[in-house]
């Protein structure tokens, strides 16, 4: 049976569907990420599932944007890091700050291989 793969956007490495969270931009303009992602239409980034510095690494490196082919503002930065941790933990009202705490997944964001 195939498995799917996709590339994180943040670390660059190839993993099967199972082990990446996936975000897209709704149609009011908000991030976001797991389950809900799939009901929605549009293009697709993909994230380590869990890992802090895989979203910190496609933030910087401004990866969003092009993997959804659109600009991305601060408040819809500050929504995604909400949407992701909400995904990862199960929970709404994660905050960006979190994300800088340690990885749960101890994903090497930046290096590929």
């Amino acid at each position: 049976m195939h498995t799917p793969l996709r590339t994180c956007i943040g670390c660059r490495q190839v993993r099967p569907v199972a082990q990446l969270l996936r975000c897209r931009v709704a149609a009011d303009h908000r991030p976001v990420c797991g389950r809900a992602a799939d009901r929605v239409a549009g293009r697709s980034a993909w994230l380590c599932t869990g890992s802090q510095a895989c979203l910190r690494s496609a933030v910087s490196r401004r990866a969003f944007e092009r993997a959804w082919k659109r600009s991305v503002t601060t408040e819809m930065i500050d929504a995604l890091g909400n949407e992701f941790a909400a995904a990862v933990h199960g929970h709404r009202g994660g905050h960006m700050e979190q994300l800088h705490a340690a990885d749960e997944v101890g994903c090497s964001a930046g290096t590929k291989g």
